[in-house]
């Protein structure tokens, strides 16, 4: 058994993870086609510790595979023939092919759900809660993927101690057609008021292409104990083609500005409000 401790971070809470196994490999090492193996792990486990003196998360992380890990490489190309993990919190699991061949060939996908709640385990002062669901695939080459599947927020809340705001009731997916993530409304709430993102952002290819939009709506902000401001706020970013940007209108007071393949604009609108 291999323990990945001292591999971890070592922020409060403290982790420990350990791993237990097999690998077997045959064929000569300078013809990689021939190469034949067989990786098996019976354990893979992590999970959080006591942090002693210090404050204690309100959850405890722990993840630990199901079945287990089977993974094998014949004629240039690694199977992922079982992978599964899970916990109080998480659970993912991942199947499919890559080749390590000059092709680079790709073929996996990968289910799994995640618990916000779990986001409580790494830092004392997140209260969070919700769920992220996942659902994808992966093919192409490792230079040219192409993402196919669907990223679903539900019900997400997160807050820090540290910050005036948090986030509320967010929920929302994002789409991946092939070489292009579409985000299909995503709306929460902050500070009273209401926040959406959509737009959509191009992958795979060698120049980035991004339309996206984002709009706060009645958002508060405390500037001190008796006096907050109230904002509405637009924000677009758009990268349609490589070298190319269309002028930018402001609705509203505020600024903008401009760069090749790049083009933004801004506006701000602000109302003080007095508390009672």
């Amino acid at each position: 058994m291999v323990r990945l401790s001292a591999f971890l971070s070592t922020g409060v809470p403290p982790f420990d993870a350990s791993l237990e196994g097999q690998v077997n490999v045959s064929g000569p090492a300078a013809t990689p086609a021939a190469l034949r193996g067989d990786l098996q792990l019976t354990t893979l486990e992590a999970h959080s510790l006591a942090a002693g003196a210090a404050k204690k998360p309100r959850v405890d992380f722990a993840i630990h595979n199901v079945g287990n890990i089977q993974v094998s490489l014949a004629n240039s190309l690694v199977t992922v023939r079982n992978f599964k993990v899970a916990g109080p919190y998480t659970d993912l699991t991942v199947s499919g092919t890559a080749s390590i061949d000059n092709a680079k060939s790709i073929n996996l996908k990968a289910n799994g759900n995640v618990k916000l709640e779990m986001l409580e385990a790494f830092d004392t002062d997140i209260i969070s809660s919700g769920a992220v669901t996942l659902n994808a695939a992966m093919t192409g080459t490792t230079s040219r993927p192409a993402v196919n599947g669907r990223l679903q927020l539900q019900n997400a809340s997160f807050n820090m101690m540290s910050l005036p705001n948090g986030l509320s009731d967010a929920n929302g997916a994002i789409n991946f057609n092939g070489t292009e993530a579409v985000i299909e409304n995503l709306t929460g709430q902050t500070g009273g008021g209401k926040v959406t993102l959509a737009g959509s952002v191009g992958y795979g290819g060698p120049e980035a292409r991004f339309h996206l939009q984002a709009t706060a709506s009645h958002v508060r902000f405390a500037l001190s104990d008796s006096v907050s401001t109230e904002a509405d706020a637009h924000l677009t970013l758009e990268a349609p083609k490589p070298g190319v940007w269309s002028p930018v209108m402001s609705p509203c007071t505020g600024s903008r500005f401009t760069r090749t393949a790049m083009s933004a604009r801004f506006w701000l609108c602000l109302r003080p409000a007095f508390r009672q």
